[in-house]
């Protein structure tokens, strides 16, 4: 399937999200987005913490994990399409498949949240806690999708130590900064140029992805295999 025809099935998806039509949903996506957050900053702290990895561990948690960003980079992508304008010809081939994988991942963790959301709601479930959560989970049986999820987020990590990598990927890249910013995809190119420049804050990032994918796994685990505490000890609530 070809980069156009998948970010245009990606842009319908994500345009049919309850999110852009329900105040409610909304608001509670959000709630449970900011619990999601606390969770990961509190589960994969000392993970996180290490300085050769803060850097990646912020891009996660601030980029790929961003309900904004995802919005901008819908924007971005979706004058792309309207105006028919063939973002290969300035951007490296492997980096716009990384931004719409990037992109595809972002919409595979806003719909699982969104989910989570709207059965809370449903619910008359006013305060978002790990036992919430956890039995949101339960009823909506979401870990096949939540492996996916992972399973992106390693191809994604691997492309982008690839192309982050890559002298001949990187020189394109910069040469192609004056014709994003002058086509107005500032954003689309400032995202992936963090992207880029996180990946090589380390030696080591394909370490980071693999632990953080490994932990976020057991996570899975306990909370299908009936774990009473899935999320640890330390429960973090957040008011929907």
């Amino acid at each position: 399937m070809s980069a156009i025809v998948t970010l245009s099935k990606q842009l319908r998806y994500y345009k049919r999200l309850q999110l852009h039509r329900n105040r409610d949903v909304s608001h509670y996506l959000t709630a449970v987005q900011h619990w999601q957050k606390q969770r990961m900053q509190r589960m994969h702290q000392p993970l996180f913490s290490q300085l050769q990895y803060q850097r990646l561990a912020s891009f996660l948690l601030d980029r790929l994990y961003n309900m904004h960003d995802l919005n901008e980079l819908a924007k971005q992508l979706d004058k792309a399409l309207k105006e028919k304008i063939k973002l290969d010809r300035f951007l490296p081939e492997g980096v716009l498949s990384a931004a719409i994988s990037a992109f595809r991942l972002a919409y595979l963790t806003l719909k699982l949240d969104e989910q989570v959301a709207q059965h809370l709601l449903d619910q008359g479930i006013t305060i978002i806690d790990d036992d919430s959560i956890h039995q949101a989970m339960l009823t909506l049986q979401q870990y096949n999708d939540r492996i996916k999820q992972l399973i992106l987020l390693r191809k994604i990590s691997q492309a982008f130590h690839q192309y982050g990598r890559s002298f001949l990927t990187q020189s394109a890249f910069r040469l192609a900064r004056r014709t994003a910013y002058r086509r107005e995809f500032n954003f689309l190119y400032d995202y992936l140029a963090e992207a880029f420049a996180a990946i090589r804050s380390t030696d080591r990032s394909n370490i980071f992805f693999e632990q953080f994918i490994a932990d976020e796994k057991q996570v899975l685990q306990r909370i299908y295999q009936g774990h009473p505490m899935p999320f640890g000890q330390n429960c973090q609530l957040a008011q929907a």
